[in-house]
């Protein structure tokens, strides 16, 4: 048998093309490089352009089946750590577990029936299961196509990491994003390790702090110029050429850049300040020295207020429901 047909050179062709795709994934950061998919692609193409079957392709496959099993096991862990929030929802798990199945299969049976596939496409494309082995072992069972539900199962597999969020370190992001949003409360989210890979001319600005959630200082620091590029963006060019833009000089984007909150907005906030304060005035000397929650009877008036200047209304509470939700007993 010629090296190329040889099980273990297509394991070690799998494994070495997968890695090149994560990478590549990686490095560029685009959803439509999926490593699975690519994979598949420079796989499909070799196979046909070397003239070898996927029979003889499969049998590398082979010598990792052993740990599919004890795979498919290991993803029962995570759900056994929650068990107990399992348990209380089981029935509404079930249910949407039993909804999901019967839509899908019933969807794509009769949209494969209307399409003319044959019973056998049919069968192949009903098996439904969170992991391929499973769905192929459930194919054979009932007469379908093996190989053809592993294809569908690990193609709606890939469709679903590319259309979800990706989640990664700011580490990783840095060397990939085009626009930055921080939202955390927190200092030091974006700094000087990041601004250093960064794109040229990537968008920075802050909605969740102040302006050291995007250490501003620091990039000032590393500048060899800063200018402005038009009304709240400002331009930081570094001494490798690279342009970074900061948005309302990081401060919070959504006031510094949209010329504060709308007047609907600050109308509550103003009242609670206003209400608060006479609250306080009225009841200064029973307080001790310390800081006090507003009271709930001011938001609620507030609240009130608020739906009455829009034209809206809604039920009040009966003071039998108040001391129901107040109380601990049913």
């Amino acid at each position: 048998m010629p090296i190329i047909e040889n099980s273990y050179f297509m394991l070690a062709l799998t494994f070495m093309v997968f890695v090149g795709a994560s990478r590549m994934a990686r490095r560029t950061g685009s959803m439509l490089l999926n490593p699975i998919l690519v994979t598949i692609i420079i796989l499909i193409a070799f196979l046909k352009f070397a003239g070898i079957s996927y029979d003889t392709y499969s049998q590398g496959g082979e010598y990792i089946n052993f740990w599919l099993k004890p795979a498919v096991v290991a993803l029962g862990v995570p759900l056994y750590r929650q068990i107990s929030a399992i348990r209380s929802q089981m029935l509404f798990i079930l249910l949407a577990e039993l909804a999901g199945c019967i839509a899908g299969i019933v969807s794509v049976v009769l949209i494969a029936q209307a399409l003319g596939a044959t019973r056998e496409v049919v069968l192949s494309l009903a098996s439904k299961s969170v992991t391929t082995p499973i769905a192929i072992e459930v194919t054979q069972a009932v007469g379908g196509i093996p190989s053809l539900t592993a294809a569908v199962v690990v193609c709606v597999g890939i469709f679903g990491g590319m259309t979800g969020f990706k989640v990664m370190s700011m580490g990783e992001a840095a060397r990939i994003g085009d626009i930055f949003v921080t939202a955390t409360g927190c200092k030091d989210v974006i700094v000087k390790r990041h601004f250093e890979v960064m794109k040229n001319n990537a968008v920075l600005c802050n909605s969740g702090h102040f302006d050291c959630e995007v250490d501003v200082a620091a990039l000032r620091s590393m500048a060899a110029e800063t200018f402005p590029r038009r009304q709240n963006i400002e331009g930081f060019r570094l001494p490798d050429g690279r342009t970074l833009n900061v948005l309302a000089e990081g401060r919070l984007v959504n006031l510094a850049g949209g010329n504060g909150h709308p007047a609907e907005i600050m109308d509550m906030s103003f009242a609670v300040q206003a209400l608060s304060l006479e609250w306080l005035a009225k009841h200064r000397e029973g307080l001790e020295k310390k800081v006090y929650i507003v009271p709930d009877e001011i938001d609620d008036q507030i609240a009130r207020v608020k739906l009455a200047a829009m034209g809206l209304t809604i039920d009040t509470l009966t003071e039998d429901q108040k001391a129901y939700l107040a109380g601990w007993e049913t």
